[in-house]
């Protein structure tokens, strides 16, 4: 690590790396053993490579330095500049030293924060936080901050490097291809607040509908189910991990008819191109945005199970509270759903399809043909209608639901079970 006549000018340091051009002095084979230098046809000189302009602003860059094809180790520590080689005035221009009482040293975390003289300043605001922050904390602190890591070897809380890579804007948080589990990170905390909560769910159903453009840690933390999709699959696995909620809610279907959506069971949410025209019951949530929209509910299960959807709709997802995608039929004639529940107690819900506009009638008999109540007896627009049977006044047992019209009929069994 000879200084190679570097301070021989009396250590006026001006800002120019192109003065201290201490290459010219070697052979052909010495050339090639600096790292600052290259063998080019006018012989020996100061390498550009990892330098913008010749400066030292990007020194950061290895410029190939420390790549395979050369004799390096990928070691920088053994080859690269050694600020206590430095004297007071020439260790402040070294972006990487910093002056201490005991002479120039390795900055060890100017790289990472914003402080006065340290990157942020300078470089477009790059840096946008200051995480020094982190070697003031003792070990349990340290463990609780996403952005911080204990050092074991050291003994030391450091700044945590998982995260930082590139963007648009320069190096930023979230941004690179990490292992995020490795960093601390947890599936589900979108804003790395150590927390788990709705702000989370709001931050998924944001991406879903392209109101907001998720960073990679973000796209990581939003996917939970690990499909490399952000979709309603993703909210309700969240609305699950948030209520502890892995129970087995039963069988769900959906069903479409035109531009009706009906569904059964215990649904989580809805996700689709289009517009709800319908409205939402009880505590069931819309979003919509940029032509999309996405329908939950944060309990866990949505009250609303008739949805008229706009004619142009596309896409549609619909998810069980197990956080399985339901399959979507579709009616294309006159037909009974089933009903949900059966058996039942003390009352169900029954849907049917029309594929055409009619008179229609639904009614309940016992296993002995008799009627026992009329249900619907009116004219009916083409699609998908609900109604729910209340048989408290009625024994236990089979009966049988059955839809007429003009054109045909169909019949279903159902049954009561008090």
């Amino acid at each position: 690590h000879d200084d190679g006549g570097w301070n021989d000018d009396g250590g006026d340091w001006d800002d120019d790396w192109e003065d201290f051009d201490f290459c010219n002095q070697f052979e052909a084979e010495e050339c090639e053993m600096m790292p600052f230098c290259e063998l080019t046809e006018e012989g020996c000189i100061l390498s550009e490579n990892g330098f913008d302009d010749g400066g030292h602003d990007g020194g950061h860059d290895d410029g190939g330095w420390n790549d395979d094809g050369g004799d390096w180790d990928d070691d920088w520590d053994d080859h690269f500049i050694e600020c206590e080689d430095f004297d007071g005035d020439e260790c402040d221009e070294i972006p990487f030293c910093e002056w201490t009482d005991a002479g120039c040293l390795e900055s060890e975390y100017g790289w990472c924060d914003d402080d006065e003289n340290d990157w942020g300043d300078g470089h477009d605001g790059m840096w946008d936080f200051d995480f020094s922050f982190c070697y003031e904390l003792d070990a349990e602190a340290c463990d609780i901050v996403p952005f911080c890591s204990w050092d074991i070897a050291e003994n030391i809380c450091g700044i945590n490097q998982w995260g930082w890579g590139d963007s648009n804007n320069g190096f930023s948080f979230g941004n690179g291809d990490w292992n995020w589990n490795e960093g601390g990170f947890d599936l589900g905390d979108i804003n790395v607040d150590s927390q788990i909560n709705v702000v989370d769910i709001v931050k998924q159903v944001n991406f879903i509908l392209e109101e907001e453009l998720p960073n990679d840690f973000e796209k990581w933390a939003s996917d939970l189910n690990i499909d490399e999709l952000i979709n309603v699959v993703d909210v309700v696995n969240l609305v699950n991990t948030i209520l502890n909620a892995r129970i087995d809610y039963g069988h769900s279907t959906a069903t479409l008819k035109g531009s009706n959506l009906i569904t059964d069971g215990s649904i989580g949410a809805i996700q689709f191109d289009g517009k709800l025209l319908s409205t939402l019951n009880g505590a069931d949530n819309l979003y919509t945005k940029n032509g999309k929209t996405v329908i939950i509910n944060i309990l866990g299960s949505l009250e609303t199970s008739c949805f008229e959807l706009s004619d142009d709709s596309k896409n549609i997802m619909v998810v069980a509270s197990s956080g399985d995608e339901v399959s979507i039929s579709t009616i294309e004639e006159f037909s009974l759903l089933a009903n949900y529940p059966n058996p039942f107690n003390p009352s169900t819900t029954i849907s049917y399809g029309v594929d055409m506009d009619a008179i229609v009638n639904v009614s309940i008999y016992n296993v002995y043909g008799q009627l026992v109540e009329t249900l619907v007896n009116e004219y009916k627009k083409a699609g998908i209608h609900t109604m729910v049977w209340n048989a408290e006044n009625h024994a236990n047992g089979m009966y049988i639901l059955k839809l007429n019209s003009p054109y045909t009929s169909e019949v279903k069994k159902i049954t009561l079970l008090k």
